[in-house]
């Protein structure tokens, strides 16, 4: 494929990379407010004296992953449904006003796909941002790590990294 050709997964890859980064500090905020119930502001000041600046990126490398291959596919997915229902999603204009089934459709049906890898990731990311805040003995070295060590709690082995994987699929069908 040329790149004009590829321009989904390009795309795709591109959003997945620039949102990660410049979007993980402000879920770190968020997530170390939740646990802790501090401000905004406290919570910055305790990432950044525990672990400076890079606190505010611990655990980005599963997300990193995830939301690259998940927005490669996710925008490939997309353009994939709306051809299949006969829509060239890249020239779509308004109808009048009138509800387009066929746009939600291809959009929903992204959904599943989607939440088969967000689940495990979105699993690994919240555990490591919640070891470095509630419970620093807890180390993770890596996402890897932690994804492999999370697959050894309970009975289910890795089946474990789909724990709220059915609320997952239908945040991921409805957003």
């Amino acid at each position: 494929k040329t790149l004009v050709e590829a321009k989904e997964p390009v795309a795709g890859a591109a959003a997945g990379i620039i949102g990660t980064v410049l979007g993980f500090p402000f879920d770190t905020v968020k997530t170390t407010m939740q646990i802790h119930h501090k401000s905004m502001g406290t919570s910055i000041i305790s990432i950044y004296k525990q672990s400076g600046i890079i606190g505010f990126y611990k655990g980005i490398g599963s997300p990193l992953v995830a939301l690259t291959l998940l927005n490669t596919i996710n925008f490939s997915s997309y353009a994939f449904f709306c051809n299949l229902f006969g829509l060239q999603h890249d020239t779509i204009k308004m109808n009048n006003g009138i509800f387009e089934w066929r746009l939600t459709a291809s959009a929903a049906l992204v959904g599943p796909i989607s939440s088969l890898i967000s689940t495990p990731f979105e699993l690994v990311k919240t555990q490591m941002q919640l070891s470095s805040t509630s419970n620093p003995k807890v180390i993770w070295k890596n996402s890897l790590h932690a994804a492999i060590e999370l697959s050894k709690r309970g009975r289910n082995g890795p089946l474990y990294l789909y724990t709220g994987h059915s609320v997952n699929t239908l945040r991921e069908i409805v957003f």
